[in-house]
């Protein structure tokens, strides 16, 4: 899912005095780890701009799309997609990579 892409990003955004909120787990426990020191990280240098809640849940999912700005959407392949098209149903501006079904939509 374009995951150097997602840690490059989140820095970026909090240089910039942005707020990021990542939801979800990585398929690969190696990857998970490092999101989870991420998260440890962030914690301290950013506790009040970065939350990193590292398991799925819809309901919670729901209400990040309903108040975010803009959706990162940085798969190096992704056939269809339904996370862009859940973002824009709320009026959530979806940032994609030009791949599969994230380029048609």
């Amino acid at each position: 899912k374009g995951i150097h892409l997602i840690k490059h990003a989140i820095y970026s955004a909090l240089e910039r005095g942005c707020q990021v909120v990542l939801l979800g787990s990585a398929p690969a426990e190696e990857v998970q780890l490092e999101f989870e020191e991420m998260r440890e990280r962030l914690g301290q240098q950013h506790w009040n701009n970065a939350r990193l809640h590292l398991v799925y849940d819809e309901a919670l999912s729901h209400l990040i799309y309903a108040g975010a700005d803009m959706l990162l959407v940085p798969s190096m392949f992704e056939p269809c997609g339904l996370s862009q098209l859940i973002a824009m149903s709320y009026g959530t501006v979806p940032v994609v990579r030009r791949t599969g079904g994230l380029a048609d939509t």
